[in-house]
């Protein structure tokens, strides 16, 4: 089996990163829907892997997203954000890191409040 995987990464078709296993994202899309939060995670999640780092998961609940979407309209922005900021990224990294690095707040996640009204 590993003869076979050593093929794949000769072609391109896979890379590690560490003990991980990626398949590039052209070959295996993220998403099926065309929106800038998944074009805007799409941007990190390549540039991970361009510096040899395994990418943040991509949490349907997490805020993070949301925080850099009201940053950033575009990927290239984004993109340009990450060079400038980010030029060495640490082996683990979050959603949640690259929101405090590039717009340096936190997502907080709170219960709404509830109101009584007695009358």
């Amino acid at each position: 089996m590993p003869k076979y995987f050593d093929e794949l990464e000769a072609k391109g078709f896979i890379g590690y990163i560490g003990k991980s296993l990626h398949v590039p994202r052209y070959l295996f899309y993220l998403s099926r829907k065309d929106n800038i939060y998944n074009k805007l995670y799409e941007t990190i999640y390549d540039y991970c892997l361009s510096q040899n780092v395994k990418p943040p998961y991509k949490d349907k609940d997490t805020h993070d997203i949301g925080l850099l979407v009201a940053e950033f309209s575009t990927p290239d922005e984004l993109l340009s954000k990450l060079k400038e900021r980010c030029p060495q990224l640490p082996q683990n990294v979050s959603m949640a890191y690259f929101t405090k690095t590039l717009v340096n707040k936190r997502a907080i996640t709170e219960e709404p409040l509830k109101l009584e009204i007695i009358l």
